[in-house]
């Protein structure tokens, strides 16, 4: 820079000596005006240059070697392959952690595991974009820094830096070239933090934002997300209307055509095969690709077939046969796997049976074939054929794919409850050989401790009525001083809320009397409407009640009452008072001194420092002297 300013100097100031001082001035103007934009544009090229070759390109370099590093562009580096699109299954609840964010945004989430071989490449591009934010604040890179440093923050799961950097980008320029991605990474951001209301406004401007672009990547991403909240909060036909939206504003046959696929996909997940079917078909008359072409085709006669269609679907399957243009899908064994569908619902067991050994042979790790497996499984779990179920799902989690989690859950249920079954049988035979082990507590609480984990797990695999009868027995044996069993009566209770609400509330009633303590004490407390005082407001009950029938002559009856304040609440205010009143029935109505010197020992025993043992404290020990002498 300095080279180029004395080298323009060294032309320009030989010309103010010729003609004096107007001269000069007209040459400092020319001057001023040739150099002062030089200058800028100069000075701007510069620090772009050493923006870019010192940290920026750096920045992208890393960012790119972190990207491949834990797989991000795995599916963009390989030729693209039909989609695995299944039925939703709602018997199946996948449960999740508290807090944990649905399948679809977990999906999003760059794992630790993942994360971990470049954890110091992605510490780096923050490092490096706040250099450049600090120290070039005004080169043309700024705009794309702050969406690497957005990415890196995702990467590192740290959702509020991102979403504020993606804010600082689509607010400083809103004509840059990253604001499309920019709005659908902060819509991811708010979606992995499941705080749904912002991501759906934020998927909405993301749309207006990509039509701008005409970025029909972000387009079909943000339509996807819509769709997937939209499912997630169960408001299904919510969850079309993005797709229904784009295909009347697209401008792009092929566009459309693939959007017009990615709704037919989206209602046959839904389970609305007639309406799947019906747009699917419209696919053909648009001008769709060679991929999105076959899906239709492909997703039609399922969509066909599960609505009954047989002879309409196998006919699309045959065409799809016959066509050489889908050569590459046909060895992925995708026709095949919904070939199995067919015969399944169309009710062609032997011929089932032959196929399954012919496609199980030929496509190995077939995710469409593993899919298939899965839905044949589910129809044996449904029918509570529950080892040929659990066969079909051991095939079914052998290789990732959209069934995996379901699979493998109902898998190990399924083996759980064969262990169970087994304990259960191994240790009935033990009880009801021996007597003497019959009576065991340890036995026994075992026992029941097996019955309540086999009725969890019918419970899971939604047989309700199994589930109450092995919490029933789990209820029966447990001994009474087990705390577990506070479990077992309110896992009965729940199971018994819908059909007999009385039931499970004197469920609860005993839970709250006998297990005050423990978590479902409190739970059953709440259930029942009992406030803090309630342990105090039943033993003053108690204390009435006695009263009452001491009052009409009943004292067997009014012994029994009081009794019940200081075994079920000793540590209230009124147990001093209920084992005085016992006392004084047996000494002053029942004439049984013996009796009453027991109960008023024991209440100064219990509660020497209550006004009723300080009472009777002198008469106690004249009373325990004077049987200590006629003893000796």
């Amino acid at each position: 820079m300095t080279a180029i300013l004395q080298s323009i100097y060294r032309r320009i100031l030989p010309a103010f000596a010729v003609n004096g001082t107007l001269r000069i001035v007209k040459s400092v103007s020319v001057l001023l005006a040739f150099t002062v934009p030089f200058l800028v544009s100069s000075c701007k090229l510069w620090d772009n240059s050493t923006t870019f070759f010192n940290t920026y390109y750096n920045a992208k370099k890393l960012m790119n070697e972190s990207e491949e590093e834990f797989g991000y562009y795995d599916e963009t580096l390989k030729p693209p392959k039909p989609r695995v699109v299944v039925p939703l299954e709602k018997d199946i609840t996948l449960e999740r952690k508290t807090g944990e964010p649905p399948k679809f945004a977990n999906d999003m989430i760059i794992k630790q595991q993942k994360l971990q071989p470049v954890q110091v490449k992605v510490d780096s591009i923050i490092i490096k974009g706040s250099k450049i934010l600090a120290t070039h604040p005004k080169s043309d890179f700024i705009d794309g820094t702050l969406f690497l440093m957005a990415k890196a923050f995702f990467y590192r799961s740290e959702w509020l830096p991102s979403i504020i950097k993606c804010q600082e980008l689509s607010e400083q320029f809103p004509e840059s070239k990253f604001n499309p991605d920019a709005h659908l990474l902060q819509s991811k951001g708010y979606i992995v933090q499941q705080n749904y209301p912002k991501a759906k406004q934020m998927l909405s401007r993301t749309v207006d934002v990509a039509w701008q672009f005409r970025r029909y990547d972000i387009l079909s991403e943000a339509f996807r997300l819509m769709a997937e909240v939209a499912i997630e909060e169960e408001d299904y036909d919510e969850a079309e209307r993005p797709y229904r939206q784009a295909i009347t504003q697209a401008d792009d046959d092929r566009m459309r055509a693939k959007w017009q696929c990615d709704l037919g996909l989206i209602l046959y997940r839904l389970g609305r095969f007639d309406k799947a079917a019906k747009e699917l078909e419209k696919v053909e008359k648009a001008d769709p690709d060679n991929l999105t072409l076959f899906e239709a085709k492909l997703y039609r006669a399922a969509a066909l077939m599960r609505s009954e269609h047989y002879t309409e679907s196998v006919a699309i399957m045959d065409e799809i046969d016959e066509s050489r243009k889908f050569d590459d899908y046909r060895k992925a064994g995708y026709l095949n796997a919904h070939r199995l569908t067919w015969l399944r619902l169309a009710g062609k067991t032997d011929s089932l049976a032959r196929f399954e050994r012919h496609v199980d042979s030929t496509a190995v790790g077939s995710q469409p074939v593993i899919t298939a497996n899965f839905e044949t499984g589910m129809d044996y779990f449904r029918k509570k054929d529950y080892s040929n179920a659990r066969s079909y799902f051991a095939r079914s989690k052998t290789v990732r794919s959209p069934v995996f989690d379901g699979a493998n859950l109902l898998f190990n249920l399924l083996n759980s409850r064969e262990d169970k079954m087994y304990g259960i049988d191994k240790l009935s035979k033990q009880l009801a050989g021996t007597d003497t082990l019959m009576n065991r507590d340890s036995a026994k609480a075992q026992y029941a401790k097996l019955c309540f984990e086999l009725g969890r797990i019918h419970e899971q695999i939604f047989n309700p009525d199994s589930a109450t009868v092995w919490y029933s027995m789990a209820v029966d044996y447990a001994p009474a001083k087990d705390t577990m069993k506070a479990q077992y009566l309110y896992s009965l209770a729940r199971m018994k809320d819908n059909t007999d609400k009385e039931y499970a509330d004197s469920l609860h009633e005993i839970i709250f009397k006998d297990y005050k303590a423990t978590t479902f004490g409190l739970e059953a407390k709440q259930r029942l409407g009992y406030t803090d005082y309630a342990i105090l407001d039943s033993a003053a009950e108690f204390i009435r009640s006695g009263a009452q029938f001491r009052a009409i002559g009943d004292y067997a009856t009014s012994i029994r009452q009081y009794s019940r304040v200081y075994t079920d609440f000793p540590y209230s205010q009124h147990a001093a008072k209920a084992l005085y009143s016992i006392g004084w029935i047996w000494e002053r109505k029942l004439m049984n001194n013996d009796s009453a010197f027991y109960y008023y020992k024991l209440l100064v025993k219990k509660y020497q420092e209550s006004e009723y043992a300080k009472d009777i404290l002198y008469s106690v020990a004249y009373f325990s002297a004077k049987q200590h002498g006629d003893s000796s």
